[in-house]
Order: C-alpha cells, then sequence, then structure tokens
C-alpha cells in the first residue's frame, strides 16, 4: 500500500497528476491562459485612457486639477506674505548677517592658508555689500571686509597688494574719523587698531604712526591695554626693522608699560624682548640687561643677557648666564619620549644644544680647550636627531680644538725640555 499509496499513487497525484494539474494545467491555466486572460486585461487597460492615466501616469492625470490647485494655493501663499511684510523690514539685517557670515568663514579658510577660497568668499561680501543702501552700516562692513582682505594677502606673502587695500581703507576711514556716534566710535576704535597693526606688520613705520596717533587720539581710556600694546609694539618694531633706532626705542617703551598694565606673561616677555633688543642694537648693554631681567621666561632672558655680557667682552658672565639658560631649557626638557616628543621640547632641546656650542666656542676663544672638548662631547651624548648642529658637525669642532690642545701641550713640552 506504501508503495502504492506514495509510489504509484505519488506518481499517480503527484506524478502524473502533478503532470496534470501543476503540470498540463499549469500551462493551461497559469500558462496559456496567461497569455490569454491577462493578455486581454492588460490590452484593455491601456486602451482605457482614465485607466491608462491613473496607473502609469497618475501625475499628468491630476496636473489639470490638482497641479492648478497647488499652484493657486502658493501664488496665494505669496500674496499674503507680501501683504504680511509689505516694506521686508528684514533686507538690512538679512545682508549682515550673510556678510558676517561669509567673513567668519574667509577668516576660518586664511587660518587654514587656503587663501583662493578665502578670496572668494571676501569677494561674496562686497558684492552683497555693494547691494546695500549707501549709510553708515555699509562703510563700516567695507571697511572690515577691506581690513580682513589685506590680513589675508599679507598672510599669503602678498606684502604689496596688502599694502594698497590697506591704503583704499584708510582713505575711506578718513571720512568717519570726526563721527560722535557712539556705535560708530566703537567701530572706528577697532578700525584704527587694525590698521596700525597691519602698516606696522608691513613694514610702513610712517603710515603707521598716523594711524596709531588717530588711535590713540579718537580711543582715550576707551581701548583696552592688550590692543594698545600691540599697535604700539608692531608700529615701534617697523622704526626698528628700518633703522630708526630712536623713534622705535620711544614706541617701544610704551608698549612695554602696556604690556605691564596686561598682567600677561607672554605679552610682557613679547614686549621686553622687543625693547630690550633696541637697545641692544643702539649698543646700549646694561639697559638691555635691566629690560631683560624683568622678563618672566627666565631661560630665554639668561641667554639674552649673555648675549649682553659676550658684546660687552665680559666671557666669564656671559659663560655664567649661558649656562645658567642651558640649566632651565634642560629642566623643561626632563626626560621626555621620543615617541611623543612636542615641539616645544623638541625647541628646547634645540636651544640646549646651542647654549653648549656658544659655551664651547666661548671656551675655545679664552684658549680652554678641554672645557670645550668636555661641552662639545657633552652633546654627542643627547639622543635627538635635530636640525641645530649635526652630530657631523660637533665632531668637526671636537677634532679642530683637541688639535690646538695637543699643539698647546707640544709647545709646554718644548719650552719645558
Amino acid at each position: 500500500m506504501d508503495k502504492n499509496y506514495f509510489g504509484n499513487s505519488t506518481k499517480s497525484y503527484f506524478g502524473n497528476s502533478t503532470k496534470s494539474y501543476f503540470g498540463n494545467s499549469t500551462k493551461s491555466y497559469f500558462g496559456n491562459s496567461t497569455k490569454s486572460y491577462f493578455a486581454i486585461l492588460f490590452k484593455a487597460i491601456k486602451a482605457c485612457k482614465f485607466f491608462q492615466c491613473a496607473i502609469f501616469q497618475p501625475r499628468k492625470m491630476f496636473h489639470g486639477k490638482v497641479g492648478d490647485k497647488r499652484k493657486a494655493g502658493a501664488k496665494e501663499n505669496a500674496q499674503g506674505a507680501s501683504s504680511a511684510e509689505p516694506s521686508r523690514k528684514r533686507t538690512k539685517e538679512d545682508k549682515m548677517f550673510i556678510v558676517r557670515k561669509l567673513l567668519k568663514l574667509g577668516m576660518k579658510r586664511v587660518q587654514q592658508q587656503e587663501f583662493a577660497i578665502a578670496d572668494q568668499l571676501y569677494s561674496k561680501c562686497i558684492v552683497v555689500v555693494g547691494g546695500m543702501e549707501t549709510n553708515a552700516d555699509k562703510e563700516a562692513l567695507l571697511i572690515e571686509v577691506g581690513i580682513r582682505i589685506a590680513e589675508m594677502h599679507f598672510d599669503s606673502g602678498q606684502l604689496d597688494q596688502a599694502l594698497k587695500k590697506l591704503d583704499l581703507v584708510k582713505n575711506t576711514m578718513d571720512n568717519r574719523l570726526f563721527s560722535k556716534n557712539e556705535t560708530h566710535v566703537k567701530r572706528i576704535i577697532w578700525e584704527l587698531d587694525m590698521v596700525s597693526k597691519l602698516y606696522g606688520l608691513l613694514g610702513d613705520a610712517i603710515k603707521g604712526e598716523i594711524a596709531l596717533k588717530e588711535f590713540r587720539d579718537v580711543a582715550g581710556d576707551k581701548a583696552d591695554a592688550g590692543s594698545m600694546f600691540i599697535s604700539y609694539k608692531n608700529v615701534g618694531d617697523a622704526f626698528y626693522r628700518i633703522g630708526h633706532y630712536k623713534k622705535a626705542l620711544e614706541l617701544l617703551t610704551v608698549a612695554k608699560k602696556f604690556a605691564d598694565a596686561t598682567g600677561n606673561d607672554k605679552s610682557i616677555e613679547n614686549a621686553s624682548t622687543h625693547l630690550a633688543n633696541c637697545y641692544f642694537a643702539m649698543k646700549r648693554y646694561v639697559d638691555a640687561i635691566v629690560v631683560f631681567k624683568t622678563t618672566p621666561f627666565e631661560r630665554y632672558a639668561a641667554r639674552n643677557i649673555g648675549d649682553c655680557y659676550y658684546n660687552m667682552g665680559n666671557f666669564k658672565k656671559a659663560i655664567l648666564w649661558f649656562m645658567k639658560a642651558k640649566e632651565e631649557f634642560d629642566r623643561k626638557i626632563g626626560t621626555p619620549d621620543l615617541a611623543t616628543l612636542t615641539e616645544s621640547t623638541a625647541k628646547n632641546i634645540q636651544d640646549s644644544r646651542q647654549m653648549c656650542f656658544r659655551i664651547a666656542n666661548m671656551h675655545g676663544d679664552a684658549g680652554n680647550y678641554g672645557e670645550a672638548v668636555r661641552m662639545l662631547e657633552a652633546m654627542h651624548k643627547v639622543p635627538y636627531n635635530l636640525v641645530y648642529l649635526p652630530d657631523a658637525e660637533i665632531s668637526r669642532w671636537i677634532k679642530f680644538y683637541r688639535e690646538r690642545m695637543n699643539a698647546d701641550r707640544l709647545k709646554i713640552s718644548n719650552l719645558v725640555c
């Protein structure tokens, strides 16, 4: 029975019958009939324009009715919006917001040294500002954009372009210097501050001094000490670079006072270094030493004081201060991990090696060749491969001083004999 039921019967029900019901019948109902029933239905649907549109192109079908309603609704909304805001009072504020946003993005690109993109952003600023009504706000925005463009040219090394742009900005500013509006005065103070700093950085000391005087006159007590320090320092440094040390000294002395008022160690160190360098250039070494001793960063101050004593011919004191500087650098270095060596630590290592070399040379100049060799050999023990004085150069100097030391010994032995 099993054989009959699941064998022949299987063949019968699920074999021949399969062929019958799901074989030939498939061909019949879902095969040939598919071709007949579904083909006829498909042709009927295609023949009916309504079903064709409803199924295959629904948007086309409802375009005339729904589409027109949507358009009518959009037009009605637009009319309602225009009636609600007939004067568009926020147009100026919107444009100012766009300009501020573009300026911020442009400054970010300048910081990332993507100057081409920054230039495009600043150009868009000018276009947007150009579409505004002429008033004090428009002038202020044009000046600010001009200052940022000048900064961009300076950072990208295009100093001539920066100077030209700054001149244009300054000419625009001259019409606003005597404004009594409190808001305008605050803007003018910022503008003069930026312009004087940029003129100083660009090395145009004369124009920088003029802008600085206007900045001081307009600002009075309103400018903070930090801004005054940077402006005086930049313009003073411009005079220093062209060799006008007397004028530079006058401005840098004022800059030092403002730096002291900020209480910021970096500002004080910066101002002291510029002022002391001016004294140094004027060969007023004693005054330079006094200023250097007021700086909060002892290692750099000690190195600079050593330079002063060296130029005064006092090698003994120079060596003492250089040794003090080296100790400070070494203390900052500690025992760093070579795999995670930071930039500041690498600089301290380099400065320490420089102090070693200078001390060694001073011992060599004084005829203390043994001490010079000892200092140079100590440099070999530092396990850092840095730019300043590679090992091959140190070895050459060690060889030189040993030869001098051996020559002196030979002379002494000949004298004794």
